[in-house]
């Protein structure tokens, strides 16, 4: 199908069109006329749909030559969620724990550089150093051993449960069990 530049073009085939359909003038020429109106106004739809085509392509051509022209930085493509290898690589090199990969990637928007040059940075590197800080001092306050159950005696644990005293932890209801178990074995003896 042609293409057609402009509405001017597609109005002087369908002018000819119709000139060259009046010119008979017998009986089959004006069911001849009719079946042409029919493909004129096809011609038109189609004429029209060319034209749209023919917009759309240069609208994408014009697109395609910015993009070529002035490609996409790295730090354009840089945004929530998509790390690109590189990043991912530069955070691993650096030791970057997962849990501030987006502080990295917040910072290095701020400051306007590719991930890989922001880790360089000594705002990002005093950040990181900081959290790392915070974190292995929250790690040696939490490692107090959790709670110390002091060691009660098997004969202890049977007067209480005996008074309807019930451990409460899976490890004193065991040691209940046996301390009792053997009790019964005692008394056989």
């Amino acid at each position: 199908m042609e293409k057609y530049e402009d509405e001017s073009q597609v109005h002087e085939i369908e002018t000819q069109v119709i000139e060259d359909t009046e010119t008979s003038e017998d009986a089959e020429g004006d069911e001849r006329a009719e079946i042409t109106r029919q493909e004129v106004e096809e011609l038109r739809k189609r004429a029209s749909q060319s034209s749209q085509n023919y917009e759309r392509a240069k609208k994408l051509e014009k697109e395609l030559e910015q993009l070529k022209k002035n490609p996409p930085t790295e730090t354009q493509s840089v945004g929530e969620g998509n790390l690109s290898p590189k990043d991912y690589l530069a955070l691993t090199e650096h030791k970057v724990p997962a849990k501030d990969y987006d502080e990295v990637v917040r910072v290095a928007k701020i400051v306007g550089k590719p991930i890989a040059e922001a880790l360089e940075d000594s705002v990002v590197q005093t950040i990181l150093r900081t959290r790392a800080e915070e974190r292995k001092t929250a790690s040696a306050t939490n490692t107090g051993g959790g709670s110390r159950v002091a060691s009660v005696k098997p004969e202890t644990l049977i007067r209480k449960a005996s008074s309807g005293e019930l451990p409460e932890s899976d490890d004193e209801i065991s040691r209940l069990a046996e301390a009792r178990m053997s009790q019964r074995l005692k008394e056989k003896d």
